[in-house]
């Protein structure tokens, strides 16, 4: 039973494995890697993500939150979001 608890773990980590994924705008520009995910308590889904721009910027400014907009587009090698979301970020 245990063994048949740790793979369906296993699996939750692979398809739900967000962290570190690069945040890209409509042009392909870079905006960070996601560091964190912030989720609604109410309903389980996702309200944003707290990212980093890198270690300097980290410890200059402070790590970023983007919101989840309705536009956000969860691919397999990056999260999408458009330029018009992210300016009005």
């Amino acid at each position: 039973m245990q063994e048949f608890k740790d793979s369906l773990l296993e699996d939750k980590k692979e398809y739900f494995n967000f962290i570190d994924k690069e945040i890209r705008t409509d042009n392909a520009e870079i905006v960070g890697f996601i560091k964190d995910i912030v989720i609604n308590k109410e309903d389980g889904s996702i309200d944003g993500f707290v990212i980093t721009e890198g270690v300097f910027e980290d410890l200059i400014k402070g790590r970023n939150y983007i919101p989840f907009f309705e536009s956000t587009k969860i691919n397999e090698d990056y999260i999408h979001i458009s330029n018009e979301d992210f300016k009005s970020n």
